[in-house]
Order: structure tokens, then C-alpha cells, then sequence
């Protein structure tokens, strides 16, 4: 398998980029996979069949991150109290489509008003972390409504249990990533608990696959195992033009292992306070890192001694639309995530946040005019 992807390689070219391709006018589409229980169902894991059931919250919302910031939303508040010079951020790895910002959580939507919010923080682009294939088909429906969002699709969910269903999901997922080149720009890998084990060392092949035909980005989640993995696999990782490791809460060493094989290292607004993890980053070269906001549970910075931005933000008993919700991270923070990050190291917040940004341009966007005289 591992001769095959490296001939596939060879073939295509080790460019380090991604290639644009031209849009589709086709909406985004359901598959059908066995389920489980051998029935038929649109989606992964029993999801909907009908392009109205998955409407997201936020669909109608156009002009949710149009150029400059804004306080368009009715009954927002002041987006920051604080107002400093305008830094661009990119979140490389978010949950847009967590229950946290759906309203299913027994409050209402505010999707609207978490996008707007980083708008005005300076996050320009979002990369959403999908799950599943329903979460890449609904995030592909809220990026032709809100400029600047895009997708990393999951290579192994983890849901499917029969023979052949997996094969069809990489089918799939190797059909999006195409098909919405520019909107996909890189895939996700979990679950590797037995990476030593002859089956996961096929199923990571074949997954991977996808990745090296696409030549997508791969994000891995740190793991403390997860430098023997990349150790382990080193000639196969090799054949990706990039690997991230993201929520890094390693130690020094840890990241310089890292550093030292080529990948990328994620902070995410949890990694800042992640004391040895803190501690690093006070060190390490900037050239190989990128930052994220991740889960909403563990991505709250508004109280950190070392965030200068704060955001109005009320408890749950309290809370109203158009307020952050105290306790709730979101991809606004990514900016008081950078502010951490340059405190820590004594050095400019614009300077930190030009590098940082500079890095997800190389990555992720090296085709976009909003990049253009950043290397």
C-alpha cells in the first residue's frame, strides 16, 4: 500500500500548495452508506436525506464576515471593549458546527453573532474541524453564505462497524475534497489507540490515501503518543505536503520533536494554559506554528491575566443573544490566544500575529489575493 502512495506521489508532485480547481455549480450532496444495521441512510450515522433538514441556523446570513468589521447584528453588543490596531488571524481548526452555537443546547442559535465576533476581532478565515460527512455537507452550505469559511473533513469517524462501509466513506470524502477544492482544505485522522496493530497500519494507509491523491493538509491532535506515531510512519506522513498537530499541550520537547521532523505545531486557546505548554512557547520558533480555538468547553480566554482583548460576555442565567457566553470559547479568542502568545515571549502582538498569520497563508490559502505579500 505504502509503494502505491509513494508512486501516486511521484506522479503527481510534491507541491507543497493547494491547487484551485473550478467550482461546481451543484449544491452540496448526501451519499448513502449501509448502516449498521444493514439499512440504507443518507449520511453518516442516520443523517438527513433532504437539503432543507440540513439548513443550518446561520444560512440566511450573507454578509456575516464581509470585509471590514461590523456591528450588523440586531441586539448585538460592542464586539470589544478594547479596540487595538487591527491584527488578521486565521482559527486553523474550530467547531462551527458544535451544539454550543446551534441552540441546541436550550438556548437559541448564535452562530450569526460567534461569526461576526471574530470578524471583528480580525479572524478573517476558519478552518472547521467536520466529524462526519453531514458536518462537512452542512459546513459546505454555510461557507456560500459566510465569506472566509472552510473545511477539514475527517478521514476515520469512527462510526462505521461493517465490512465495506469505510471504503465507501473515503470514496466520498475523496469526492468532496475535489469537488470543493478551496473550500476543503485538508483532512482530520483520530483514533489511533493501536498504532502498532496490522489493521490500523492498513486502515491509516488507506486513509491517508485520500490525503496524499488530494495533496491535503493533515491535522493529527496531540496525543502524547502521537510523536511515536509520526515517528512510526514517517515515510508515509512524508508523502502529505503538511501535518499539523493541533490543541498541542506538550512540553518543550515534545514541540521541538515536532519541529525538528517538519510538522506544524496547533496552539489552541486551551494550549495557553497548559503550564509546560506555556512555558514552551516562550522559546520555540514561530515559522512552524499555527493557532485555533477548537472546542467551545475548553477555549474561554476572557479572564486570562495575559489577554489584553476582552469580549462582553454574560452567564447562562443571564445571557442574551449577541453576548459571548461566559465559560464558552469561540473563534473570536483566537485573537487573545496570539496576545497570550506574544506576552509569553516579550515580544509585539502585530509582529507575533504577522507570523502566525504568514504561516496559515502558506498553508492552508497560498492561492488568495488577501495573502498576496505575506512570504
Amino acid at each position: 500500500m505504502l509503494q502505491k502512495l509513494m508512486k501516486k506521489k511521484l506522479r503527481g508532485g510534491m507541491s507543497r500548495h493547494l491547487r484551485p480547481m473550478p467550482e461546481e455549480q451543484s449544491d452540496p450532496e448526501t451519499f448513502v452508506v449501509p448502516s449498521p444495521d444493514g439499512d440504507s441512510e443518507a449520511g453518516v450515522g442516520g443523517t438527513p436525506g433532504n437539503h432543507e433538514e440540513m439548513e443550518l441556523q446561520c444560512s440566511h446570513a450573507a454578509p456575516l464576515l464581509m470585509a471590514g468589521p461590523t456591528n450588523s447584528c440586531a441586539g448585538c453588543a460592542p464586539m470589544i471593549e478594547e479596540t487595538p490596531a487591527m491584527n488578521q488571524h486565521a482559527d486553523v481548526f474550530a467547531h462551527l458546527t458544535s451544539a454550543s452555537y446551534q441552540g441546541k443546547e436550550g438556548r437559541a442559535s448564535d452562530l450569526e453573532h460567534v461569526l461576526e465576533r471574530a470578524r471583528n476581532a480580525g479572524v478573517s478565515h476558519i478552518i472547521n474541524g467536520c466529524e462526519d460527512l453531514q458536518h462537512t455537507l452542512n459546513l459546505l452550505k454555510m461557507s456560500r453564505g459566510a465569506e472566509g469559511v472552510y473545511c477539514a473533513i475527517s478521514l476515520d469517524p469512527g462510526v462505521f462497524r461493517e465490512k465495506g462501509t469505510r471504503a465507501l466513506y473515503l470514496t466520498e470524502v475523496r469526492r468532496l475534497a475535489k469537488k470543493y477544492r478551496g473550500v476543503v482544505v485538508g483532512v482530520t485522522l483520530t483514533g489511533f489507540k493501536n498504532y502498532k496493530a496490522p489493521s490500523f497500519v492498513r486502515r491509516l494507509e488507506r486513509a491517508l490515501g485520500v490525503a496524499v491523491d488530494q495533496q491535503l493538509p493533515l491535522f493529527l491532535k496531540w496525543k502524547k503518543k502521537v510523536s511515536k506515531l509520526v515517528l512510526n510512519f514517517k515515510e508515509l506522513l512524508q508523502l502529505l505536503p503538511t501535518i499539523i498537530i493541533y490543541s498541542f499541550e506538550g512540553s518543550k520537547q515534545d514541540a521541538q520533536t515536532l519541529l525538528d521532523n517538519g510538522f506544524y505545531i496547533g496552539i489552541s486557546c486551551r494550549s495557553v494554559m497548559v503550564p509546560h505548554t506555556f512555558e514552551a512557547l516562550a522559546s520555540l520558533p514561530m515559522n512552524q506554528v499555527l493557532v485555533h480555538s477548537g472546542e467551545p468547553e475548553f477555549n474561554y480566554l476572557n479572564d486570562h491575566p495575559l489577554a489584553s482583548t476582552t469580549f462582553p460576555a454574560a452567564p447562562r442565567n443571564t445571557w442574551r443573544t449577541g453576548l459571548m457566553l461566559e465559560g464558552r470559547g469561540e473563534p473570536a479568542c483566537v485573537a487573545q490566544a496570539v496576545e497570550v502568545v506574544a506576552a509569553t515571549r516579550g515580544e509585539d502582538v502585530a509582529e507575533v500575529a504577522a507570523q502566525l498569520w504568514k504561516n496559515a497563508c502558506e498553508v492552508f490559502f497560498p492561492h488568495e489575493d488577501v495573502c498576496g505579500g505575506v512570504y
